[in-house]
């Protein structure tokens, strides 16, 4: 499975993207791995351009653009990827197809881990640290707050950033892969509010 082209994509496109476009992105990206190692696992059956699972159904030609919003680590009608370059969804989409087995999982995100990591400059790095700590730290989710809600209070302290922080919470459950991989967010139809923040986390 050549991934090169794609990884060339994801590089150039992190390379030019600032503030909540490179979150959209990085959360898109993040959402694409758990597609990929839940379509691996049997979780999630592809057929044609439908991801069909037990309390999930998506399009990924119809709805794309969102799966950050069902998938990602962060989950906000405002992440939703803005504009959306053909040759990246259909190199995803390629992917998506053509997964066997979980140990074709492993090396593509390796790969991707570390273009992201070369190229997202460190104010920027909210898909590291989803992966690096588990769960975005508060200080990140408070971040994303200010990012998406500038002119609001977002002080660690303030009853409005711990309104919206806490509202961002919700039940998480552990799907286990052969490595140290990464922990499912409780699936969801429901798109969140573009008020609330909603985490997955990374097994340890």
């Amino acid at each position: 499975m050549d991934i090169a082209p794609l990884l060339s994509i994801i590089r150039e496109q992190l390379s030019t993207l600032r503030g909540l476009e490179s979150l959209q992105l990085q959360n898109h990206i993040y959402g694409c791995f758990i597609i990929m190692e839940d379509v691996a696992q049997k979780a999630l059956t592809l057929s044609k351009n439908r991801l069909i699972g037990s309390n999930v159904i998506f399009d990924l030609e119809q709805e794309f653009s969102k799966i950050g919003l069902q998938f990602g680590f962060v989950m906000n009608s405002k992440l939703g990827l803005s504009t959306v370059p053909a040759d990246y969804q259909e190199a995803w989409c390629q992917i998506f197809h053509s997964l066997e087995t979980v140990e074709q999982v492993d090396p593509i995100e390796d790969a991707m881990i570390e273009v992201i990591q070369q190229t997202v400059e460190s104010d920027d790095a909210y898909f590291v640290h989803a992966l690096d700590t588990g769960s975005l730290p508060q200080a990140w989710l408070t971040k994303i707050v200010e990012l998406l809600h500038p002119t609001e209070p977002t002080s660690v302290e303030s009853p409005v950033s711990d309104s919206l922080i806490h509202r961002a919470n919700t039940e998480k459950n552990s799907i286990k892969k052969p490595r140290l991989a990464m922990t499912r967010r409780h699936r969801s139809t429901v798109i969140a509010t573009p008020r609330s923040l909603a985490t997955t986390r990374r097994r340890k």
